[in-house]
């Protein structure tokens, strides 16, 4: 999976036509698919975690899991450090898919030793990409297999094979109806990484908010630009896409998420390699700063 990035990465920075790496990247999908499903057999056979082109399931950039788990690290570190250290930890993302995060968050809050953490999982596991305004192959193929049940099979699959299925909860469907089953101030991770629409960012915003702890960590993913390094026309005319380039920056980002991020906290907010985080105080938010 780092791999596929690294590759992903060096094509991105050379090629600036957009249209040009989606039909690379289509050709790539219909080409490998066969290959993805002989890998994804085989790691069935052996017991191990699969993210790869089969069901398109390598979602999510691993350049990012290094800050979610510093994230993990330095929240249990003040913990200890305020003599809180000693209770459960609670994380909650929303948007799982294959679980590539929640294996991340889980091993991260084992290894900070944490004397028990918990990590729930939100996900409509089911179709929701509009294929009219996204063309790419890989998005039929997610909301196939979304559709079809074998993405939520795969989840659970993931999540045993990889040891951290005890400490982990999955609550099946949209996250405006799961949020309100839960209490305020429940937990002290919240990471966002659902619908990429704008009007859905700021709603998992809001609602993530109120059950957020005092002195808890809102963060998610996807936020590569930030509106004030972008033309805000542009950004606005493209929201219904989930992926662009900026023709400025030639750098891919996604539009929603960026109206959804400065619209609830109308600024820039902490940013690394696009995943972003804010402390709440129980009043407002403020900038965290990760290790480099």
């Amino acid at each position: 999976m780092v791999t596929l990035y690294h590759v992903k990465k060096f094509l991105m920075n050379r090629i600036r036509d957009f249209r040009i790496l989606a039909f690379m990247e289509n050709v790539y999908y219909l080409t490998i698919l066969p290959f993805g499903w002989m890998a994804y057999c085989y790691s069935r056979l052996v017991n191990q975690p699969y993210f790869g082109v089969w069901m398109a399931s390598a979602q999510g950039n691993p350049f990012r899991y290094r800050h979610m788990r510093d994230t993990v690290f330095s929240y249990v570190r003040e913990l200890a450090g305020r003599g809180e250290f000693g209770g459960l930890v609670t994380v909650m993302e929303i948007g799982s898919y294959a679980g590539g995060s929640t294996i991340q968050w889980a091993t991260a809050l084992h290894e900070s030793e944490a004397p028990d953490y918990r990590v729930y999982s939100v996900d409509p596991w089911d179709a929701y990409i509009d294929e009219s305004q996204n063309l790419r192959v890989a998005y039929r193929i997610m909301n196939r297999n979304l559709a079809n049940g074998n993405v939520l099979r795969l989840f659970v699959q993931n999540l045993t094979a990889a040891g951290v299925a005890n400490n982990c909860r999955q609550f099946r469907g949209r996250s405006e109806e799961i949020l309100s089953m839960f209490k305020p101030g429940q937990f002290d991770i919240i990471y966002i990484d659902g619908d990429h629409a704008s009007e859905a960012v700021q709603q998992d915003l809001n609602n993530a908010m109120l059950l957020l702890k005092a002195g808890g960590i809102l963060c998610g993913d996807d936020l590569e630009l930030q509106m004030d390094m972008l033309d805000k026309s542009f950004v606005y005319e493209n929201a219904k896409s989930d992926f662009i380039m900026d023709p400025r920056s030639n750098v891919l980002f996604h539009p929603g998420v960026v109206i959804g991020v400065y619209e609830f906290f109308g600024r820039r907010v902490s940013n690394y390699n696009g995943f972003w985080l804010q402390k709440w105080d129980g009043r407002e938010f403020h900038d965290v700063e990760l290790p480099n």
